[in-house]
């Protein structure tokens, strides 16, 4: 029973390393948006060359997802895990030193790259650490921590970062690079595989067509936080319920503080659902309602009651976490590091295209209108058009929930 107990303690420390890591790379993501005016001026940046170097992030993390899934499903994920952090280190420090827009995007590469092994690496050893039934409590938690760490910058580090400035808050999360990645060198240990055809059972995960279909879910369920609550949602309300920039940002807080209490919540009552799908299911045709409404309807809503609305909103999103538990069950446990990466790979491109495609459709319906300062207006149906872009993916998210709850459910009637 000692026994049992200290491992249990021994794996909870090192699950509990992997989430400082997740928690770690949030904050060399959020750094340039808390000194964007700063780092534009030292480097003379215009706003679109400012974008791309952010954007590079973005694609680098993505593009890594899968070859650093198939490295963790075939080496030790200690090893990954060690080196993601001391390339998003060694990204920090290029940024810390950059003089110039070319040298700044290299070092966003990297922070991308290195970025991309925090979760499906806290993901995998929490696969080998833990339970089947424990395995959602910690992926969903693990998010949930990722989730609270743009409100900590932005609501308690903010501050220390614009007074140190932008090279140093690189240069010290540089500094915690390093101390944490020899930290997982030495604490960092799991039972090893025993898969000896890793290759192709990883070769067969990512041609499994439920997989794919999981990949969307999770992408749609997400672009409630990287299309509306990471770009267009402030924006959004202040221009449709005319209200102050100031309000429209706190409404677009509730979304991630709904996201990440969902995600502490969800992890513990999946295991008391019969199916994952009608989870899915209920938030994405919930989400879709609300949407819209949002989209198609014209009504007053006050300050408290769009909060709680958001709020609402990114508790039912929140149900993306589930995706990474289904992506697990389907694959084998030695290659449970290329299912997840696949999934939170389609989910980070699907954010990117969410984000495009809400701009492309307001670009469309946009009247012609300018500011004295040719800054083009976009009216209220303009923004409701880009809104009815996301109703419709969660009209799919809902559609592609039903098929494979009706499908299992028929499978478990045959067997």
């Amino acid at each position: 029973m000692q026994n049992a107990s200290s491992r249990f303690l021994k794996a909870l420390f090192i699950w509990g390393i992997g989430c400082f890591f997740y928690f770690y790379q949030f904050i060399g993501r959020i750094i340039p948006s808390i000194t964007s005016e700063q780092l534009m001026h030292d480097l003379n940046l215009s706003a679109s060359a400012f974008a791309v170097s952010s954007s590079s992030w973005y694609i680098a993390y993505a593009i890594a997802q899968l070859p650093l899934g198939l490295l963790l499903d075939v080496y030790n994920p200690k090893r990954v895990m060690s080196l993601s952090c001391l390339i998003i280190a060694l990204g920090s420090y290029v940024v810390a030193v950059s003089h110039s827009y070319h040298v700044l995007a290299l070092g966003r590469v990297l922070m991308g790259i290195g970025s991309s092994g925090a979760l499906i690496s806290t993901m995998k050893i929490s696969r080998l650490l833990f339970s089947p039934a424990m395995f959602p409590v910690a992926s969903s938690t693990t998010i949930a921590i990722g989730v609270l760490a743009p409100i900590f910058c932005n609501l308690f580090a903010s501050d220390t970062i614009a007074i140190i400035g932008w090279r140093m808050s690189f240069l010290y999360t540089a500094i915690l690079g390093i101390v944490l990645s020899f930290i997982m060198a030495l604490f960092v240990q799991t039972p090893a595989s025993d898969n000896e055809k890793k290759s192709a059972m990883c070769g067969k995960v990512l041609k499994n067509p439920e997989l794919i279909a999981i990949g969307v879910i999770a992408l749609i369920l997400y672009s409630i936080v990287s299309a509306i609550g990471d770009m267009w949602g402030a924006t959004f309300f202040t221009v449709v319920f005319d209200i102050s920039p100031m309000s429209g940002q706190f409404v677009n807080i509730m979304i991630y503080i709904g996201y990440s209490i969902g995600c502490f919540l969800i992890g513990w009552i999946v295991n008391k659902i019969d199916s994952i799908y009608l989870v899915h299911f209920i938030s994405s045709a919930a989400i879709a309602v609300i949407l819209g409404c949002l989209s198609f309807c014209s009504f007053d809503i006050d300050l408290v009651s769009a909060s709680l609305l958001m709020f609402f909103i990114g508790i039912l999103a929140s149900s993306k976490v589930l995706t990474f538990t289904q992506s697990v069950l389907i694959a084998d446990k030695s290659s449970t590091g290329t299912a997840i990466a696949l999934v939170n790979c389609m989910t980070m491109l699907g954010g990117t295209l969410c984000q495009s495609g809400i701009g492309i459709i307001m670009d469309m319906t946009w009247n012609g209108a300018v500011s004295e300062n040719g800054r083009r207006i976009y009216a209220v149906k303009d923004y409701k058009a880009g809104l009815s872009f996301i109703f419709l993916l969660f009209i799919l998210s809902a559609c592609l929930s039903l098929y494979f709850l009706k499908k299992n459910n028929r499978n478990r009637k045959v067997s």
